[in-house]
């Protein structure tokens, strides 16, 4: 459960970053898992795929109760999944990313950018330490509301 400073936080700030939320030994059992079975040994890769849901392991990362509890802490207990989840594992080739806003509404005119605390929430679980790959996202303060 979260507290209620990073609840704040979340709506003031408009991200909210959890460090250490699965045990080491999830994420190596996890890394292991897409390694194995997607990844075969190459040296060099690029591995995108659709719905975590699709897939019987990886699955279990939106089922954790865990981050279900944080997700109706700040959303409320109704949640909804719109089925819009995917993930992607990389070495040695990488997808170009440019800044993006996940709000649909790219010229922050619409009735989406009129709420107090928008109701639809993006998240992501990265299984390795990004300290010395580049740092990892840069979110942008408060670009929820610009």
């Amino acid at each position: 459960m979260l507290s209620k400073k990073q609840i704040q936080s979340f709506h003031t700030n408009g991200f909210i970053h959890i460090k250490n939320f699965f045990p080491n030994s999830y994420i190596d059992e996890t890394r292991k898992y897409i390694l194995d079975k997607y990844i075969d040994g190459k040296s060099s890769y690029y591995v995108s795929q659709s719905d975590l849901l699709s897939d019987d392991y990886l699955k279990s990362l939106l089922y954790n109760k865990n981050f279900i509890n944080i997700i109706k802490s700040l959303l409320g207990e109704e949640i909804v999944y719109f089925g819009e989840s995917c993930w992607t594992c990389s070495h040695g080739k990488t997808s170009p990313m440019t800044y993006h806003t996940d709000n649909s509404d790219r010229n922050s005119i619409g009735e989406d950018w009129k709420v107090e605390n928008y109701p639809i929430i993006r998240f992501a679980f990265y299984l390795q330490d990004h300290s010395k790959q580049g740092g990892g996202p840069i979110i942008g303060l408060k670009s929820h509301k610009k």
